[in-house]
């Protein structure tokens, strides 16, 4: 929001407004009349400065904003004729838009009158109490977090600075919040250390005002006057203000006098300017080439002062658009999506047990409340289709956003990936970058805590999980926030002892949400174990309800691979189906094997024997594919998985290349002995296929990691490299590192 406060003698709409010239203005200064004539001298007085749009229409003090916004006492908007209208120009509606498209625009007004040819009397407050006024505006016209930029001629400067001190003082959040969310101050001829030069004329005023029995203002005079203690106050605590939340500001001086005609103070600038200048190291001043009344009227969009004053709030629009995109980017890291891209889509026909499961339904449905206050827990056994079925359930509740107004987000926790897909810090992130380009409210107060992080103004935030954790909670503490479902999978895989705290926080944001009234789901999948008990979380046992899709699967695959499920083969598939216990993943490996195997020409008998050896248990399935390698290919498969397990993140496909390069057989003695050798990979494709080939299926290509959890778990925890060495000892994770070690220093010791 973009909003403009006028000064002394203003108005909301005709301080801002001009006669339209079609050409660029004369800006020249006005020479002094040297005869001036004894009746415009009097004419002048009787204006007194301030009423220098005789032709304007509008009479209202009241404030008016565009966007139908009313941020004054009086809520009747500026009245303004048609040919008013299309004669002037008001730069806040006329220009501004064109420069600052996605701004709102807001103009504050309040009486400053110093004297008034009619029978009321003045408005009686001094500028401190218009301060107030306008907090108080702002708190009723304005939404939480939304960005501030104050435009202020004159008097309004001193307005902003103190409404932006009692603002900070406030105990108050929605008051609080006016500071927070201040991006820039811009003061056009601003009176910040007093005018001596206005507040002489102004007692003028009062003394003719006071001849005619006119009611005046002596507090706003007083106000005026050079060191006055409470303009410095004001001044003082701005700057302290300036210095802790880091908003810009821009200062404009006048650069000619009012008018020509000498009459004492009358041929000098209104604000002098040592008197518009803040007096700060940090300040960028600039002068206009007009005088105080006209500095911030602009005719048209080539007017040089308009260029100037616009340059600058572009520059301030265009940082805080920057800003967005930021305090955005400050969350993404690499590998955010990488376990839910790298889940391959179900089969046709197969998942939708899970949305037609009663216990999903009433879930999805906000039924029963009582029971579960909006959280789903699915659970199953290693290998079981869990990610499959909640990057399944993901997809069906995204498309379903075009019917209802909610917000969505997902998380798929990857133990084989880097530190942050593996913990809550990494988990946060990720649903917030998803979260909020969903809810603007969120994200204007997401700015603040950005730029409370980004205090240095380095753009380089270092996130911490206690931050973000508490953040993502009071995004459903708010009244009115949108219908919110979320899915995390793969819990079980987080760090340390976050799949406990992190059940427990859920648990919480989601009951805390439901006593509020607000809509939050969450649902949550692991395995079975470690075992977490949570009140009022209904369960979802996969393998009690994947049969189905199991046979789907079987059926799919065989008649894909010519194989006629009825006859004999009908056997083959029930035997499949029942050694498989509920385990996806044992199905597709075995389902593998068998048509490798039937590709050799194996009988059907030979089949059937093949599932009877292939173990039921996922270490011994995996034991068993590691079986049968010599021991050039046992070496080299080796060294492959002590990389794949033990290096720091995920390597990429390209940095294979040169691991493989040096793992396998004899280490080069240069690049270019390797691309000249029979080794060479030449392209990601072989690439992808040496990868198959040593790891025996159990690393994907894609992303080179292990295919499941489970793999990882055999390796650390159930000697699967014995069966690759059996004389690796039990240190093998240290002689894992040494390897790798190794490796690298045969890598940095070719000539090249």
């Amino acid at each position: 929001s973009i909003v403009f406060v006028h000064g002394l003698q203003g108005h909301p709409y005709k301080t801002w407004a001009c006669k339209k010239d079609e050409k660029a203005p004369d800006l020249s200064p006005r020479l002094p009349n040297p005869r001036p004539n004894k009746q415009r001298s009097k004419k002048i007085l009787r204006r007194l400065i301030p009423q220098h749009l005789k032709e304007s229409v509008g009479t209202s003090q009241s404030g008016a904003t565009l966007e139908n916004v009313s941020l004054g006492k009086d809520q009747r908007p500026v009245e303004k004729d048609n040919v008013f209208h299309a004669s002037f120009s008001f730069w806040p509606a006329d220009l501004l838009p064109t420069d600052c498209p996605r701004a709102r625009i807001l103009t504050w007004g309040y009486d400053t009158k110093i004297t008034k040819y009619m029978t009321a009397a003045v408005n009686q407050n001094g500028i401190f109490s218009h301060s107030k006024d306008l907090l108080f505006a702002l708190q009723r016209n304005r939404d939480l977090n939304r960005p501030l930029v104050f435009v202020a001629h004159s008097l309004g400067g001193i307005i902003v600075k103190d409404m932006l001190a009692r603002s900070y003082m406030s105990a108050e959040k929605d008051l609080l919040n006016i500071v927070e969310s201040t991006t820039a101050v811009v003061f056009l001829g601003t009176p910040h250390r007093g005018s001596k030069d206005l507040a002489s004329v102004g007692e003028m005023a009062r003394k003719v005002a006071s001849a005619v029995l006119m009611d005046t203002n002596s507090a706003m005079l007083d106000a005026l006057g050079l060191k006055n203690s409470e303009l410095e106050r004001c001044q003082d605590s701005f700057s302290r203000l300036w210095l802790s939340h880091k908003f810009q500001v821009k200062t404009f001086q006048e650069g000619f006098p009012v008018t020509g005609v000498k009459i004492g103070l009358l041929n000098e600038k209104i604000v002098p300017d040592f008197s518009s200048l803040l007096g700060d190291s940090r300040e960028r001043a600039e002068t206009l080439d007009a005088n105080h009344m006209d500095m911030c009227r602009f005719s048209n969009a080539s007017d040089p002062n308009y260029r100037k004053v616009s340059g600058e709030l572009k520059i301030i629009y265009h940082s805080l658009e920057g800003n967005n995109h930021q305090a955005i980017s400050s969350l993404f890291f690499q590998g955010i999506e990488t376990r839910q891209q790298t889940i391959d889509m179900p089969l046709e026909e197969t998942c939708l047990w899970l949305l037609q499961a009663p216990t999903y339904r009433a879930w999805r449905a906000r039924e029963n409340l009582e029971n579960h206050h909006g959280l789903l827990w699915i659970k199953g056994k290693p290998g079981s289709g869990k990610s499959t079925l909640m990057k399944e359930a993901f997809r069906h509740v995204e498309q379903q956003k075009s019917e209802g107004n909610f917000l969505t987000a997902c998380f798929f926790f990857n133990a084989c990936g880097g530190e942050l897909e593996r913990s809550p810090l990494g988990l946060f992130r990720s649903l917030l970058y998803q979260l909020l380009p969903q809810s603007r409210d969120a994200f204007r107060r997401f700015l603040v805590l950005y730029r409370c992080m980004d205090k240095d103004q380095s753009k380089c935030v270092i996130w911490h999980v206690g931050a973000l954790k508490s953040f993502f909670h009071s995004i459903f503490m708010q009244p009115g926030a949108r219908r919110t479902v979320i899915f995390i999978d793969a819990l079980d895989e987080c760090t340390g002892e976050g799949m406990r705290d992190l059940a427990y926080f859920f648990r919480n944001v989601t009951t805390s949400a439901y006593k509020d009234g607000l809509e939050l789901d969450i649902c949550l999948s692991s395995r079975q174990y470690p075992t977490i008990t949570i009140r009022l979380c209904p369960e979802i046992i996969v393998e009690d309800f994947n049969g189905p899709d199991m046979i789907r699967y079987v059926e799919q695959r065989f008649a894909a691979g010519d194989i006629s499920s009825d006859g004999q083969w009908a056997h083959l598939v029930l035997e499949i189906l029942e050694r498989s216990s509920g385990v996806f993943l044992w199905l597709v490996l075995v389902v593998n094997i068998l048509l490798k195997d039937r590709d050799k020409g194996k009988n059907i008998k030979h089949l059937e024997n093949r599932i009877r050896q292939v173990p039921q248990a996922l270490e011994e399935l995996f034991a068993q594919i590691l079986e049968g390698t010599n021991s050039q290919e046992s070496h080299t498969t080796t060294l492959f998985f002590q990389w794949a397990l033990l290096a720091r993140r995920t390597l990429r496909l390209r940095e294979w290349r040169h691991v493989l390069a040096f793992i396998e057989g004899r280490a080069p003695s240069s690049l270019s002995e390797w691309r000249g050798s029979e080794d060479y990979t030449e392209n990601d494709q072989q690439l992808e296929w040496q990868i198959r080939s040593i790891s025996r299926g159990l690393v994907e290509n894609r992303v080179v990691q292990f295919i499941h959890e489970s793999v990882r778990e055999f390796f650390l925890h159930h000697n699967g490299f014995s069966f690759l060495d059996p004389n690796i000892g039990p240190h093998f994770i240290g002689e894992g590192h040494l390897s790798i070690l190794n490796t690298c220093l045969d890598y940095i010791s070719i000539s090249e």
